[in-house]
């Protein structure tokens, strides 16, 4: 499986524009998001769909999105990234499960930090 890095990417929409911006779509995996700017996407900044597994994002700036980080999906790692002043910071689905979130400055979001849709994912995912 060949692993595909994203860096420096300045990624941002004007309101309403885009619906999703950085879909890793479904069976996508191992892909590396790093030192990227994502901002200012009406529903979110990543999503990572059902199956999209052992992605890393490290190292981004996740802010004025209706949610930084939409996770459907498990085994995925973010590290050091500011996810801030979202409508939600991080959304987990159900199906979110083992993945792990370390060093991220989560802060300033409006409705929640982190929001854990089904209970499943509150026992797996690791902060």
């Amino acid at each position: 499986m060949n692993t595909k890095k994203f860096k420096d990417l300045v990624v941002k929409s004007l309101a309403g524009l885009v619906v999703v911006l950085l879909r890793v779509n479904q069976n996508s995996q191992s892909n590396v998001f790093v030192n990227n700017n994502v901002t200012s996407n009406s529903e979110y900044g990543f999503y990572f769909y059902d199956n999209a597994q052992e992605n890393q994002v490290k190292n981004n700036y996740i802010a004025f999105n209706g949610k930084g980080a939409y996770l459907k999906s498990g085994g995925n790692e973010f590290v050091e990234n500011a996810i801030k002043e979202n409508q939600y910071g991080v959304y987990l689905y159900s199906g979110s499960k083992s993945s792990r979130f370390h060093n991220n400055i989560i802060s300033a979001n409006k409705y929640y930090e982190v929001y854990y849709k089904r209970f499943s994912a509150l026992q797996t995912a690791k902060f």
